[in-house]
């Protein structure tokens, strides 16, 4: 079980309570893509990386 997942209650106060660059990182929400394709269709693979998520590592 992921009590961050499955608790509204403590993703609230994590957020509330979490510098808002760490808790991006701590969401997942941020964390680095992989960008296969740019909008022409062209090959890029990029890794676009969360500022964020760059600013903990």
């Amino acid at each position: 079980m992921n009590f961050y997942k499955e608790d509204d209650d403590l993703r609230k106060i994590l957020k509330k309570q979490l510098e808002p660059s760490f808790f991006v990182w701590a969401d997942r929400k941020g964390q680095p893509k992989l960008i296969k394709f740019n909008t022409k269709g062209e090959d890029i693979s990029e890794v676009w990386v969360n500022e964020g998520c760059r600013n903990t590592i």
